[in-house]
């Protein structure tokens, strides 16, 4: 069984441990924000969140949730473009539709879930760092230049509101959902992933899966 947090839902299921994320989450949870494109993890369509306890710091980074296997979501807390809405726009989401950073609007789940990440990765926040958060995001569209003046509209938002770092600011600035609150703790009470199967198989790790789950998905 794999266990872990959906946005705001604790999931456990039997499903495939191999399966990829992106298709637990398209098709057992039936939320269509991440897109399905190029399946090979270079376009970004399909970026979740990915918080982990690491010490007694919850750590987010971004991936690509189509090479993603389910197995290595045991203990985490995925966060997909559903989990970023609040009853008003967050500035991520503001600023996307003040600078129309948006064309066929297929790539855009994913840059709003980047662009989120900028202000979980545990790092200063700055317009550099708020650009290079999107380096893994295409847009075939060619829309960058409206995309780079959102991400430069998310940074001014964020500088007037002290540049929120900690979880509290950030919920407090309604920048992220209230329920970020409570993940942590959550998390903590989900056991970590066991080395080895109830029949003696020992378990692998599979780290990325750039080759494997671009020839072999399932």
């Amino acid at each position: 069984m794999v266990e872990f947090i959906l946005n705001d839902t604790r999931i456990q299921t039997k499903e495939n441990a191999g399966m990829a994320v992106l298709d637990f989450i398209r098709k057992k949870r039936q939320l269509k924000g991440m897109k399905l494109v190029c399946k090979e993890g270079e376009c970004g369509a399909c970026t979740v969140l990915v918080g982990e306890l690491i010490g007694d710091k919850l750590v987010y980074q971004s991936m690509t949730s189509c090479i993603m296997p389910l197995a290595n979501a045991q203990g985490k807390h995925l966060v997909t473009v559903e989990g970023l809405n609040m009853a008003d726009l967050s500035p991520v989401q503001q600023a996307m539709v003040e600078s129309n950073g948006t064309q066929c609007g297929f790539c855009t789940p994913g840059f709003v879930v980047s662009l989120s990440g900028a202000m979980l990765n545990g790092r200063a926040l700055t317009q550099e760092n708020i650009l290079e958060c999107i380096d893994g995001n295409v847009c075939r569209c060619t829309g960058y230049k409206s995309i780079e003046r959102a991400a430069n509209a998310i940074f001014l938002a964020l500088e007037s509101k002290g540049l929120p770092a900690s979880m509290e600011d950030l919920v407090g600035t309604h920048c992220l959902p209230e329920y970020f609150l409570s993940i942590k703790e959550r998390l903590a009470q989900i056991e970590p992933p066991q080395q080895s199967s109830s029949n003696g198989a020992i378990k692998k790790r599979l780290g990325g899966g750039t080759d494997l789950y671009v020839q072999r998905p399932n």
